[in-house]
């Protein structure tokens, strides 16, 4: 009986604990609703245009998505887009990030900055630092992004979440809503008779299978003016569709179903199209790898820009239709990784050897070399918060969000910092470097004692802060960013070379007097069997978080 009211007060307490949590996420995510969806800011988009094109005086007339870059006398000299609002959900490290795109007068990708991230500062400036990054999307159009992205090692999940904003913006997003309607089956049965009934194919945007009235495949429509990332004619995008034989491998047609373009160039266009055989009959490999099909089959006197987009739109089409979907695996190999180092870690510190001195060694290396240096799975302030206010890395990290929730489920369950004792990169450097030294720094007790409510007031101010909207990077003060990408912040580096130096002296020192995601983890496990005073602290902190938050929104 006294086992099992134990075993009740356990788990009173430890859903209390996960409550409070619960609710200062809550709290957290709360304040930055509203917020995600980054401001257009004339001023601040020009300024960032002229790194680009240095020649801009200002921006124009906004049409479907894209805005005039202004020279002198008004000539334009391309367009610049953002990703957001397409790309808010698109979470990398941490949380999304905003990108600036500019196009020259061609409508290729001039250049692109980034405007705004709640992504870990380190990772975005190793980013940034890498021309070949970049290099991959300029002089492309936006309609023929990279399917397969180069990507940036030692800040993978936030190259990866770039690479995903472009593709978000420019083939998740309809163009400005003027092509949305379905296409109609009358006009369809215009150039295929056999026509009944057609149906989207999966993983292709734009793409439907034509169908006789047996339920048979006739053909293919491809459709470009669902893509918000088509080239353009002289004045604005067209809606262009291709029709395919039923194996997909020959063009049968290509009608320009619908356009905002000038109407005189318009016209001579749909002229030249109905009498044309620039396309019909002719092999998608074909039309699809020369570069300057379409170009010189295709000419309209007069109306050249608007034919000359035509014809890239073709072939940008059918390039994508002889690509391979891409198919991104939920679980990928770094996930299965990230599983095989904690059930190490984890079955060792559970087994009957778990008192050995070589099981300490193997987890703290395998910490380091797996969770550190290599897949760079460390948990902090800025992680906690910027998944609270963006959501969890589910798509892009499951592995991630899986440490994530061992660090915090396991400590209520069983009594364990299984994390900061097995897992953190950054504690077994620590306990590595205490082992290698005989000198010893014992601090008296006040001093202990005041030492060890740093971690608390700086969890304290990171919620209060969060909760109140300020957009910081909370990882600029914590040291765990260094292990994956470098020394590429002042502060994370300065606090990663001090605890590491300090910790040659004081067992564990960053952990013990530093960190703030190690004092909610231990509160999660201290004294499961009864509520504590820090228990009645933490659930005022919520409260204060909440209050935060109403207002702020209340002045807002």
């Amino acid at each position: 009986m006294e086992r099992a009211t134990a075993r009740t007060r356990k788990g009173w307490v430890g859903t209390y604990r996960l409550a409070v949590l619960a609710a200062i996420c809550g709290a957290l995510f709360y304040a930055s609703q509203g917020k995600e969806s980054a401001p257009w800011e004339p001023s601040r988009v020009l300024l960032e245009t002229q790194v680009v094109v240095p020649e801009a005086t200002a921006l124009g007339e906004a049409k479907e998505g894209l805005v005039e870059i202004l020279g002198e006398g008004e000539v334009v000299l391309g367009w610049v887009t953002m990703t957001s609002p397409a790309s808010d959900g698109v979470v990398g490290y941490s949380g999304a990030t905003n990108l600036l795109v500019v196009f020259d007068p061609a409508g290729d990708i001039q250049g692109m900055r980034v405007l705004d991230s709640a992504d870990t500062k380190s990772h975005l400036t190793r980013i940034e630092r890498e021309a070949d990054f970049w290099k991959q999307w300029r002089g492309r159009k936006a309609s023929d992004s990279p399917r397969e992205p180069v990507v940036v090692s030692g800040a993978t999940l936030t190259s990866e979440a770039i690479a995903k904003a472009m593709r978000a913006r420019f083939f998740g997003e309809p163009d400005a809503g003027f092509y949305d309607q379905e296409p109609s089956l009358s006009l369809i049965q215009e150039s295929n008779e056999e026509v009944e009934s057609l149906r989207p194919v999966p993983e292709r945007r734009g793409s439907y299978e034509l169908l006789d009235g047996a339920s048979q495949r006739v053909g293919y429509l491809l459709r470009s003016g669902n893509r918000a990332g088509q080239a353009r004619g002289f004045n604005a995008t067209q809606d262009v569709w291709v029709l395919l034989d039923a194996r997909g491998e020959t063009v049968e047609d290509v009608r320009l179903q619908g356009t905002r373009d000038n109407e005189p160039y318009i016209l001579d266009v749909q002229e030249e199209l109905k009498w044309t055989e620039a396309y019909r009959g002719k092999a998608v490999s074909e039309l699809a790898s020369d570069p300057r099909s379409g170009d010189l089959i295709f000419p309209v006197s007069g109306a050249t820009v608007t034919a000359g987009s035509i014809a890239e739109t073709v072939r940008g089409l059918l390039r994508e239709w002889q690509s391979e979907p891409t198919k991104t695996s939920w679980w990928q190999g770094r996930d299965w990784s990230v599983v095989a180092w904690m059930a190490l870690a984890l079955g060792l510190g559970w087994s009957r050897w778990k008192g050995r001195k070589w099981v300490r060694w193997v987890t703290e290396a395998a910490a380091i070399a797996v969770g550190g240096l290599w897949l760079g799975v460390m948990i902090g302030m800025g992680s906690l918060v910027g998944w609270s206010r963006g959501g969890l890395p589910w798509e892009s990290f499951p592995g991630l969000v899986l440490v994530a929730a061992v660090a915090v489920l396991v400590p209520v369950t069983t009594g364990r910092n299984v994390y900061c004792a097995r897992l953190c990169a950054h504690g077994a450097a620590q306990g590595i470097l205490f082992r290698l030294t005989k000198w010893r720094w014992v601090p008296g007790a006040r001093t202990h004692r005041g030492l060890k409510s740093l971690r608390w007031l700086l969890l304290t101010a990171v919620v209060l802060l969060a909760a109140m909207g300020l957009r910081r990077d909370f990882s600029a003060g914590e040291p765990f960013d260094v292990w994956s990408v470098g020394f590429y912040a002042l502060i994370p580096s300065v606090i990663w070379v001090l605890g590491l130096v300090l910790s040659l002296f004081v067992p564990k020192a960053y952990c013990k007097y530093g960190c703030p995601t190690g004092f909610l983890l231990e509160h999660l496990t201290a004294s499961r069997g009864r509520f504590q005073p820090r228990d009645g602290w933490a659930g005022l902190l919520a409260l204060v978080a909440w209050l935060g938050v109403w207002v702020v929104g209340r002045v807002a």
